[in-house]
């Protein structure tokens, strides 16, 4: 048997590629030998330790099984618990929203006596209103009569 290195790329050859430790973590493991690419199932929570390859075999009918080759598995340490620092584990501290819905945000502004201007106006505007329409309806009751 002859013992495998871990591909410098995935594009290499008489190597294998552990992709839950190479690239992004996020592709398929495999191992090249004389061209030839065959895939590994790497198990949740393991890496590819080793792969040895048996020429003699490996070109043999049904060789994808594995009677031309062999991978050996290490089970991956546990990820370590990041220590929080004083500022993680510290009193939260306001951040201003990086999208404020004010456009006047930060400007020292405050909206809220426009607010209130505007809705007593409206206020005053649908009283009046009111009370004009009433005026005339009295008038035209009067008239009436």
């Amino acid at each position: 048997m002859i013992p495998l290195d871990p591909c410098p790329t995935e594009d290499s050859t008489n190597c294998f590629w552990d992709a839950t430790q190479s690239g992004n973590a996020l592709g398929e493991s495999f191992f090249n030998y004389d061209g030839t690419h065959v895939l590994i199932q790497v198990p949740n929570g393991y890496y590819i330790e080793a792969v040895h390859v048996d020429p003699e075999h490996f070109f043999e009918p049904g060789y994808a099984s594995g009677p031309g080759y062999g991978v050996t598995f290490q089970q991956a340490a546990p990820a370590a618990t990041p220590t929080p620092t004083p500022t993680e584990t510290g009193a939260a501290t306001a951040q201003p929203d990086p999208t404020p819905t004010n456009p006047l945000a930060g400007t020292g502004i405050d909206l809220a006596p426009f607010v209130w201007v505007i809705v007593a106006a409206l206020a005053v505007s649908a009283l009046g209103l009111s009370l004009i329409g009433w005026h005339r309806w009295r008038e035209q009751k009067k008239e009436t009569r």
